[in-house]
């Protein structure tokens, strides 16, 4: 059985950081990255938590007022 799409909540960015909530199952890792092109070989991980059936902040504690594009995998 396939993983759907994490549903990702309430993303901001404030005082050079940026955070979300994302629902969680047990047993699974998630990760937030962010590059500042789509087209990016590689993406830089910002913060890795595991799930435990519950809401987790995801958070990129370093995020200046450049653009940055985010995406959350999920393994």
């Amino acid at each position: 059985v396939g993983l759907s799409q994490p549903k990702l909540i309430r993303p901001a960015h404030a005082r050079n950081q940026f955070s979300l909530l994302l629902p969680t199952c047990p047993g699974k890792n998630y990760v937030l990255e962010y590059e500042t092109s789509l087209r990016a070989a590689t993406w830089t991980p910002a913060t890795t938590v595991s799930g435990h059936g519950g809401l987790q902040v995801l958070t990129d504690a370093a995020a200046t007022n450049s653009p940055r594009f985010y995406r959350v995998r999920v393994w």
